[in-house]
């Protein structure tokens, strides 16, 4: 592929140089008549300026031409790796083999499929609709959940025990404890009642 490619490049380019060279000798030429018509007195000096000029562009043209040629040249000796000065162009009457498909409309989908500058635009493309849709998503309601998870240390038998000897130890303990002082109380202060009552009967 990259040979054939290189091959008409040059073959191209040497024809390019071929052309300009007879371009640039029937400039001359005119040049040359210009000035016989002018010594003359047929033309003027404009007319004879005008050929000057057309033929030191064609000069310019074949010097381009010709830089063009040793480019092509130069790579494709690259790919052959000898020094190539010229390329043959092909044979008269040659029949060239139809390309397989022959059909253009699928060499045109295949290189529309297969062609990777074709499939980076299309990433690309695929790309900015991703950050677009994330730019909108941007100005969607929000809404933030927070969940907790614990676990407790002591068992069931743990916590039996810790509620059963804390009730019984605290709740008999408690009303022992204050039930027997208030009880001792009150029949201390009970004899002085019927002495006050007594006074008062008085």
């Amino acid at each position: 592929m990259r040979l054939g490619q290189a091959y008409f490049d040059a073959l191209s380019a040497q024809d390019s140089v071929v052309i300009v060279r007879s371009q640039k000798a029937s400039i001359a030429e005119q040049l040359e008549s210009a000035k016989r018509s002018f010594d003359v007195g047929q033309s003027t000096i404009t007319d004879t300026n005008e050929a000057q000029a057309k033929y030191d562009q064609a000069i310019s043209q074949e010097i381009a031409a010709q830089n063009d040629l040793e480019v092509k040249l130069a790579a494709l000796e690259q790919i052959v790796g000898h020094p190539v000065t010229r390329v043959d162009g092909l044979a008269h009457g040659v029949t060239l083999p139809p390309p397989i498909p022959a059909d253009m409309q699928q060499w045109v989908d295949m290189a529309r499929d297969a062609n990777y500058q074709v499939v980076l635009k299309r990433l690309a493309v695929a790309n900015s609709q991703r950050e677009i849709l994330k730019a909108q998503a941007s100005h969607y309601p929000t809404l933030d959940l927070v969940a907790s998870y614990g676990k407790n240390s002591l068992g069931a038998a743990g916590a039996g025990n810790f509620g059963g000897n804390f009730g019984g130890n605290f709740g008999g303990n408690f009303a022992g404890n204050f039930g027997g002082g208030f009880g001792s109380g009150a029949n201390t202060i009970s004899p002085h009642v019927p002495a006050a009552a007594a006074e008062l009967g008085n």
